[in-house]
């Protein structure tokens, strides 16, 4: 079964202080948490942002790949000891779109997303 999803409100609700402390003290770490804390401006007023990323943000796939690092696991997903998949399910993952392929049912799949 394939299974093609995406994550609704994902970029939007990205928790900084879990991104922060995800890309640990990597150079560059001070401009990222600038840069997420900057806000925008609509409609002549400033807007803080105090979670997520800007969706179309050029780092923002990035981020959203940090930030959903360890979904494959908790899908179920394994790999041998070369990085090859060797269960019965499989991820393609690209910040948060990800297709699912498994040989089994996909509700148990669903049922650990929701969680």
């Amino acid at each position: 079964m394939i299974l093609d999803a995406d994550i609704k409100g994902a970029f939007d609700n990205i928790s900084h202080n879990y991104l922060l402390e995800a890309i640990g003290s990597v150079p560059g770490r001070e401009l990222i948490k600038q840069w997420l804390k900057a806000g925008y401006i609509e409609d002549e007023m400033f807007n803080a942002t105090e979670q997520g990323t800007p969706q179309g943000g050029v780092i923002s796939p990035l981020l959203a790949n940090i930030a959903l690092h360890g979904i494959e696991e908790a899908i179920g997903v394994t790999h041998n000891s070369k990085g090859q998949i060797s269960g019965k399910r499989a991820v393609v993952r690209y910040a948060d779109d990800f297709v699912c392929a498994t040989r089994g049912r996909l509700c148990r799949v669903e049922r650990k997303l929701s969680a």
